[in-house]
């Protein structure tokens, strides 16, 4: 009998914890799903359905912030928070308002960061509200000392994302705001090495000073030398030669490129190499280069049209 009874206590408690199970899995399950439909809607600009998924997966997923059952889920959660409130303060016009949204943004991320400190969305996420924060209050308070500072955020998320493309360009710029010359010059050398292609947006007003040039320059040799995007790299040291109008550097370094994965040469790669030898009067070498392009390319009036014009330019 009371074997029985023992045996009967077992089963109910197996049944309960069961039931307890299920639920704990649907209720995940639920949250989840509305994570997914969030991330959507935040994707498509959607910012009510947003929140309003957001929300809904937050109120389902089992625990919460200071009691987590599921840390990854709610990690994620909160840094999609994060990310719809930096969207949202970006469509408000009143500063109240805005200063409240990025004050939320703030409060999401650090609670992301908080549960797992290597993750680089929220690393960055806090990173660019501080950089809206710091902007802000200078804004607002001109004459006063500035409470918030980036820079930490930004060198925390560069250690996570050394090579991460989007957050050079952030920090880059966030460098450039705050006239902070030694660490742009830096920043600028780094984004170069790692990724050459860099080039078409540092080249830009009001990037383009001569310690720019000099810091694309250094980073261009270096990424040549780790021979990473080197077609790149060479195109962008060809460019700043001949802006610098250093005409010999340039037809070199444009020769280069063209000797890295001849099989890449386009019509349009021969035609700026002859644009090149145009401007230095080395007219049968240009002609050469024309003459490829012209053999090469799939438009020929197109290309004849396009060459007849760089002779026009240069007075010929």
């Amino acid at each position: 009998m009371k074997k029985c009874s023992t045996s009967r206590v077992l089963s109910i408690t197996a049944v309960i914890a069961s039931s307890i199970c299920i639920y704990f899995l649907f209720q995940l399950l639920l949250s989840r799903y509305h994570y997914r439909a969030g991330l959507d809607s935040l994707n498509h600009e959607n910012l009510l359905d947003a929140r309003q998924s957001l929300d809904k997966a937050l109120t389902y997923l089992p625990g919460d912030e200071e009691y987590p059952v599921f840390t990854t889920d709610l990690q994620r959660i909160l840094t999609a928070l994060g990310d719809l409130s930096l969207k949202k303060a970006a469509t408000i016009t009143a500063v109240q308002d805005y200063s409240a949204e990025l004050k939320n943004g703030d409060a999401f991320f650090r609670s992301a960061v908080r549960l797992n400190p290597y993750d680089i969305q929220a690393a960055t996420g806090l990173a660019a509200v501080q950089v809206a924060r710091q902007r802000l209050y200078s804004y607002r308070h001109p004459q006063n000392k500035n409470p918030y500072n980036a820079l930490p955020y930004f060198e925390k998320a560069l250690e996570l994302r050394p090579n991460g493309i989007a957050l050079h360009y952030r920090y880059v710029s966030y460098l450039f705001s705050q006239r902070q010359e030694e660490r742009l010059v830096e920043a600028v050398t780094t984004l170069s090495t790692i990724y050459p292609p860099s080039y078409s947006w540092l080249k830009k007003e009001p990037l383009n000073t001569p310690a720019i040039r000099t810091a694309i320059k250094t980073g261009l040799e270096k990424a040549i030398g780790r021979e990473t995007y080197l077609r790149e790299a060479y195109a962008a040291l060809s460019a700043i030669d001949l802006a610098e109008e250093n005409l010999s550097g340039a037809i070199g370094h444009y020769q280069s490129l063209l000797d890295v994965l001849p099989e890449k040469n386009s019509a349009r790669n021969h035609i700026e190499m002859g644009r090149l030898f145009l401007k230095s009067a080395a007219f049968e070498d240009a002609g050469r280069q024309f003459i490829r392009a012209l053999v090469l390319t799939d438009n020929r009036q197109s290309t004849l049209r396009a060459i007849y014009a760089d002779y026009r330019r240069e007075n010929l």
